[in-house]
């Protein structure tokens, strides 16, 4: 079981690693190319979030069955991503309430980024070293 969830919990950072690259690049375009925003637009944010749900499942899991919260790498680990987390269902609120297609693209780009920044973080602290 233990086997299953972490690789499971390991191989899932390539598809949030893709869902963020692709709200990134929808973002920047929308922004650059003075686009509306779509419904494609709105489906990748909540592709993201789906995918760092899922992710954090994984996580959650593994540090709970196993008795991880006694090291210190694994609580940082926890506590960026769930920030990361919180950040990536953000995007969806500040989206909504945002003026102009060019503010929504905005607001998705920047917290987007600052959600990648954090999962970086979380695997950077855990690992010592970068996906």
């Amino acid at each position: 079981m233990y086997a299953f969830l972490y690789h499971a919990h390991r191989d899932w950072r390539y598809v949030v690693l893709l869902a963020a690259a692709l709200l990134l690049v929808r973002a920047v375009i929308g922004l650059l190319a003075g686009r509306k925003w779509l419904v494609w637009d709105k489906r990748s944010a909540l592709f993201y979030a789906i995918a760092m749900d899922i992710q954090t499942l994984f996580g959650l899991v593994l540090f709970f069955f196993h008795r991880r919260w006694s090291d210190h790498r694994y609580l940082e680990h926890a506590v960026t991503m769930l920030i990361a987390l919180g950040l990536a269902h953000v995007i969806k609120k500040r989206v909504q309430k945002a003026q102009g297609d060019a503010a929504k693209f905005r607001q998705a780009l920047i917290f987007t980024v600052a959600s990648l920044a954090f999962v970086l973080i979380g695997i950077w602290r855990l690992s010592g070293k970068l996906p």
